[in-house]
């Protein structure tokens, strides 16, 4: 099997481009035996983005099954319930969801439990999912649009060269010392010759539909949820490192004994070393959450251990991948309510929720890749019945009796 023959076809079909001559080519190639031992990793990926295409039925997704799970690596049968990032399923979940465009049919498919559908009324325009998007705020007020950016460079602040990198993140250098004597700071913070330097801080915001990652100075590296930001020095010469955010954001902290890291959220504050944890913090939530990965924090003077929560002032168990599985490129709607996971949904795809009639209340399952498209994500949804209808960018949620 031509190998980079088979690449182009799926990079064409990730990106919807393929013709329809290529696309039977490719499905020929998929039903060939070697089909599955030509498949590189990053082949794999490219599955993932997938879009729903009429011809994928039923009938084509039994013909492939095999293929693909061979593709997967998984001998598992499938099951209703995904906890979305324990591999191999996050592979497993993703693709079937993406290539099939069947979710429901294949995952009632091969199990005993009867589990209820979320029935989705037609949605005649869909809504894309979102991507990496962000503004970032400089120190003299002035804006830098990211995702439209240009890589490299993009300005100098205080000590600090500000880089957006081929993969989109954006990072943050510190450059050579700057000598202490005479010299002024311009009304941007930028210096040269004879400054002194000053604090200057910046501000990364997301839209609702949009997501990025940051590298601070220290090395602490930042992922922004949507509808998020985060205001940080653009150079710690503190003796703490403090930063402040609103929405959701999952941190990496460098470690550095003799500087904290601090990081701020309306009334409350979480200490750090060096360690990994998420914060959730959206005003539309109920309460507010930190979940730690892995070290130790201490959130408002109580210390949190990993695989624990600070939940508006108690500390609890949590499921950690449910926590950050946005962070990781997918929802996990394992065990929550309809009017929980479209808080997420409103978000992501940049849409309002309005509920006809009371919420539904009975808790819902699934894990999806956050790449597939509104329409596509509901209609794998499982649990209590239900109407969505896209009207605009308003989504109607309407429980059936």
């Amino acid at each position: 099997m031509n190998t980079e023959r088979l690449r182009y076809l799926i990079n064409r079909y990730s990106i919807a481009e393929i013709t329809p001559a290529e696309r039977q080519e490719l499905y020929a190639l998929m039903a060939e035996p070697g089909f599955a031992a030509s498949v590189t990793e990053d082949m794999k990926d490219s599955f993932f983005s997938m879009q729903e295409h009429p011809e994928w039925n039923n009938e084509l997704a039994e013909k492939y099954w095999t293929a693909i799970k061979q593709v997967l690596q998984t001998e598992e049968p499938v099951r209703t319930k995904i906890h979305f990032l324990r591999r191999p399923w996050i592979k497993y979940a993703a693709a079937i969801l993406l290539i099939t465009g069947i979710s429901t049919y294949l995952w009632n498919k091969n199990t005993s439990e009867r589990s209820e559908t979320v029935w989705v009324q037609p949605i005649k325009k869909d809504i894309p999912p979102g991507g990496q998007r962000a503004l970032l705020t400089l120190a003299d007020g002035s804006t830098i649009v990211l995702d439209s950016a240009a890589n490299g460079q993009l300005a100098m602040q205080g000590n600090s060269k500000v880089i957006k990198l081929d993969d989109g993140q954006l990072i943050y250098s510190e450059g050579q010392p700057i000598p202490s004597h005479g010299g002024v700071v311009s009304p941007n913070g930028e210096t040269g010759v004879g400054s002194v330097q000053r604090l200057t801080t910046n501000t990364m915001s997301t839209p609702r539909g949009g997501q990025y990652q940051l590298t601070l100075s220290d090395g602490t590296k930042v992922w922004l949820n949507a509808a998020s930001s985060i205001t940080y020095p653009t150079a710690f010469t503190a003796n703490n490192r403090t930063v402040q955010i609103k929405g959701e954001a999952y941190f990496e902290v460098s470690q550095n004994k003799l500087k904290p890291f601090i990081v701020k959220s309306g009334d409350n504050e979480i200490t750090v070393l060096g360690t990994s944890f998420n914060i959730n913090a959206y005003g539309d939530e109920p309460v507010f959450k930190t979940s730690l990965i892995e070290g130790a924090i201490k959130v408002n003077n109580k210390i949190i251990q990993p695989g624990q929560a600070y939940v508006s002032g108690k500390i609890i168990n949590t499921n950690i991948q449910q926590d950050i599985a946005w962070k990781n490129g997918g929802f996990d709607f394992t065990d929550i309510t309809i009017a929980e996971a479209a808080r997420q949904i409103s978000r992501w795809y940049d849409v309002e929720i309005q509920f006809d009639g009371p919420a539904p209340q009975v808790k819902i399952t699934g894990g999806f890749h956050r790449s597939v498209t509104l329409q596509g994500l509901l209609k794998g949804i499982d649990g209590e019945f239900a109407h969505f209808r896209l009207v605009g960018k308003v989504l109607h949620i309407k429980a059936l009796s």
